[in-house]
């Protein structure tokens, strides 16, 4: 079984992510229509695979995704935000393909109200 953190990030030629090979995988396994129309959204400019048009100013939610993302490569990570929890990157690419979160917008972003998380 692949290790999610211990290879070093690899870019495809075929789309500039840089992935290693466990997250090219579970990019690779992706069958929802739902997830794969986000696939052309994730960006390889950050860790969380997200760009935020309007800047990833500091302080601001996106910021603070992008850096929690950077110092935890391994993890997918949902940030609750008041009465909701989001993801972004192909962190809300694999929520959406597998625990069945909501797309927001077409962006690689994803989202569902903290009442619908089961313990």
């Amino acid at each position: 079984e692949l290790d999610p953190g211990a290879e070093p990030a690899v870019t495809s030629s075929d789309d500039g992510l840089p992935l290693t090979p466990y997250w090219r995988a579970r990019l690779e396994e992706l069958t929802r229509p739902s997830a794969l129309g986000l696939v052309s959204s994730l960006s390889p400019k950050n860790a969380l695979m997200y760009e935020n048009k309007a800047g990833n100013k500091d302080g601001t939610l996106v910021a603070f995704a992008v850096a929690e993302k950077a110092k935890h490569t391994e993890r997918v990570l949902l940030i609750r935000c008041g009465d909701f929890y989001e993801a972004y990157g192909l962190d809300a690419l694999l929520l959406v393909e597998h625990a069945g979160l909501n797309p927001m917008g077409r962006k690689a972003r994803a989202g569902c109200p903290v009442g619908n998380l089961q313990p």
